[in-house]
């Protein structure tokens, strides 16, 4: 069962949003500072140039999340999805919770913000979400990465689809990244699948490790014209990072194509 919760939006404001980049360089709680001493304040405020794209806390703080435009220059269209409560990442055993928010479902809704970016809203194929293992995050505080996917990574995926489903498939991709399990989702949305309880009880060995995994959600449309996902999940260790923000094209030259 996922907790379902209000769509709340505060106004969007692209020429004033935070500047990510310069900000946290440095400072691992750089983003929990921006969400907890800015966003919730303004939305509470209802301030009318906000900090933050979106806040939604009208389920409480421990069940809310605010939207924030990576402002990084090498970052041009990204935001990040945050918790307005102090999560610091994948290892945080509340995530597997059964009535644990659905954060991924989240970015995947605030994916539109992308196209505000662009100036055109993103086909689903396009869209990519990703977190960072604990080993391999610059930052403190779990946050999600609502970009582009890679034109290679989203070409890779579709030519192995066949070789997908409800079980875990590698999928070697190309050189320099790391081998991805992936698992087959065909859902309209995330509203029904959790990807973190997914992948914890989809990949063998991962519930136990999960501070050591990187996620990635990649929007798909498969060849019957179904809708869904594909969910990457890799693991960490001394010799390998769990990056999956790597899989990120921060220009989205898809979008131009």
């Amino acid at each position: 069962m996922v907790l379902n919760r209000l769509f709340v939006a505060s106004t969007f404001a692209l020429a004033i949003v935070f500047a990510v980049g310069p900000a946290t360089a440095g400072n691992p709680s750089a983003l929990w500072d921006i969400v907890s001493g800015k966003c919730v304040s303004e939305q509470s405020q209802q301030v009318a140039q906000p900090t933050c794209a979106q806040v939604d806390i009208s389920q409480g703080l421990g069940n809310g999340f605010a939207v924030l435009k990576d402002n990084a220059t090498s970052k041009p269209f990204e935001y990040l999805l945050i918790p307005t409560t102090r999560i610091a990442g994948t290892e945080d055993p509340r995530l597997l919770e059964p009535l644990a928010p659905n954060y991924f479902e989240d970015a995947w809704e605030a994916r539109h913000f992308i196209g505000k970016s662009l100036g055109t809203e993103p086909q689903r194929d396009m869209v990519a979400l990703a977190i960072n293992s604990m080993q391999d995050r610059s930052q403190d505080q779990f946050h999600i990465h609502v970009d582009c996917i890679r034109g290679d990574v989203r070409s890779k995926l579709k030519e192995n689809d066949q070789n997908f489903g409800s079980q875990s498939t590698q999928l070697d991709l190309p050189s320099p990244d790391h081998p991805y399990a992936v698992l087959r989702l065909v859902e309209q949305n995330l509203a029904g699948s959790n990807p973190f309880q997914l992948v914890a009880q989809g990949l063998p060995g991962a519930s136990g490790h999960m501070g050591l995994m990187t996620i990635v959600i990649v929007g798909a449309t498969f060849p019957n014209g179904q809708e869904g996902f594909y969910v990457l999940a890799s693991q960490a260790s001394s010799s390998m990072s769990a990056h999956g923000e790597d899989l990120i094209d921060p220009d989205c030259r898809l979008a131009n194509r």
